[in-house]
């Protein structure tokens, strides 16, 4: 997967839109959903302002629990990314939230090397640049890397990869995840990052020819004011001084 084609991916659509909620109990609306997979899909299965990299979008699918409704990606073999044009300025809103839940990991993957670079379900934050120079942080589920473990991604050196959580022991379980964009970006690239430009997922399983199927939902960011007087906002401890750095073994 190129950032190229998640470039390509988010700027296809003329229209792209995002709500700004306010929630009782707050003077001011302190956090943007991103999507919450709820309020339209394409004829192609796809959540309305979102756009695949490919035009194969059978692993996409519009699941429902109980009258919630989240996206579905399952892939035998396949690296289809799914990505939405969201700007917005992560010094203001540092806080990222999402749900996810993994049912099947790709066999052996390990995002540092090339030719096992899958991820059970991946996460991207894409940062604004020029000319197709932009960096990424890649939020992943791994198969193997520990929780906790910062690398570059093997296919793209603006690309980090942070893996949030790893194995088996909490798969087919919903988990909420909560990032802080601002640290790992100043932490990660050495100078405060610039707005991001778009948010993309992918479960993928192609370099390791096995199969992937993880499910998500409920995007939000938060400012730090609205975390620090309303919510329990502190980010799980990654690629803090102490993160792992990963052997960069680009086989």
């Amino acid at each position: 997967m190129t950032y190229a084609l998640v470039r390509r991916a988010v700027q296809t659509s003329a229209v792209c839109f995002s709500i700004t909620v306010c929630f009782a109990g707050t003077e001011k609306c302190g956090k943007m959903r991103i999507e919450s997979f709820s309020d339209c899909i394409s004829k192609d299965d796809v959540p309305c302002g979102w756009h695949p990299t490919q035009n194969d979008t059978e692993m996409f699918s519009i699941g429902e629990e109980e009258g919630n409704y989240y996206l579905r990606v399952e892939t035998r073999g396949g690296n289809t990314t799914i990505g939405k044009r969201f700007r917005y300025n992560p010094e203001k809103y540092r806080y990222l939230y999402w749900r996810w839940r993994v049912h099947e990991l790709p066999e052996g993957a390990r995002e540092d090397r090339r030719r096992l670079n899958d991820s059970g379900a991946a996460v991207y934050v894409i940062f604004k640049g020029s000319l197709w120079m932009n960096k990424i942080i890649k939020y992943v589920w791994s198969t193997t890397l520990d929780a906790g473990t910062c690398t570059a991604s093997p296919f793209n050196g603006r690309a980090k990869v942070v893996v949030v959580r790893s194995g088996t022991s909490r798969l087919g379980e919903w988990i909420t995840e909560k990032v802080d964009v601002y640290g790992d970006y100043t932490r990660l690239f050495g100078h405060k990052p610039p707005m991001v430009e778009a948010i993309a997922l992918m479960s993928d399983a192609d370099n390791t020819r096995s199969e992937a199927r993880a499910d998500y939902d409920d995007f939000r960011v938060y400012e730090r004011k609205t975390c620090m007087s309303n919510l329990d906002c502190s980010p799980w401890p990654l690629c803090s001084a102490g993160c792992s750095e990963s052997r960069k073994e680009y086989q």
